[in-house]
């Protein structure tokens, strides 16, 4: 009798537990990841696009590397595009939110970044830098984006795997000023065999140049990027 009651007793705990956690895990994945300081329902200047898969190693660090640069980001998923904009829509509209609007995505979050400024762009917001790295698909820029930055690597081991090669872009209005870098030409430094799709993510070379380019859009509103140097370009500390 003792036993069947602390048997009793045991299940009313656990099922007492796991709603609440269950809970907290849904909330978790759901809601974008915020910088110290910043409110849930704040939305940074800077928005860092995750694949909806979410493979990006060291983008915590990155972030961090930003926030002391001076640009605290918002770490978004794919899923999170639609609700995102609408986010921004409404800061931009109520005040809350001015200056520049810089977007940075990797692999698939580079084509769900895209996806974000098309949204703006249906509301009127200009994304004034949009950083790309390792796009999946081809893609085109939307007129809203003032100026691009797709820095990606062909290679001929993964022609024939286009979900694994980095690709130009194109843009739809002259205006955008657009920098299609393929690292594989531009930069011997950097591009080396170890560099892939996989592992561009995490290069210090090619996060010290985002991170350039991010926080020059807010020093000085970006200079153009065809009066900038490819030393300048690929120069960056991270």
């Amino acid at each position: 009798m003792r036993n069947t009651h602390c048997v009793w007793l045991w299940t009313c705990l656990l099922f007492s537990v796991l709603p609440g956690c269950s809970a907290r895990v849904r909330t978790t994945a759901q809601a974008p990841v915020a910088p110290a300081g910043q409110s849930p329902a704040q939305i940074s200047n800077v928005i860092v696009v995750h694949s909806s898969a979410g493979y990006w190693p060291g983008c915590k660090d990155f972030v961090a590397n930003l926030a002391v640069r001076g640009a605290p980001a918002t770490i978004i998923h794919g899923w999170e595009v639609s609700r995102t904009a609408d986010r921004i829509v409404a800061a931009r509209q109520s005040g809350s939110q001015t200056g520049p609007l810089v977007l940075v995505g990797y692999s698939r979050g580079a084509n769900d970044a895209v996806r974000l400024t098309r949204r703006l762009q249906d509301s009127g917001i200009k994304v004034n830098k949009l950083v790309l790295m390792e796009t999946a698909v081809n893609d085109s820029i939307p007129a809203n984006v003032e100026s691009c930055l797709n820095i990606y690597q062909t290679s001929d081991v993964t022609e024939w795997l286009p979900a694994f090669r980095g690709l130009p872009v194109t843009v739809e209005s002259p205006e955008t000023q657009l920098t299609n870098y393929n690292l594989r030409f531009h930069d011997e430094g950097i591009a080396r065999a170890d560099l892939n799709h996989f592992t561009v993510c995490r290069n210090y070379a090619v996060l010290g140049m985002i991170s350039e380019q991010v926080t020059a859009t807010f020093e000085s509103h970006a200079e153009p990027l065809e009066e900038r140097s490819e030393t300048q370009l690929v120069g960056g500390r991270w």
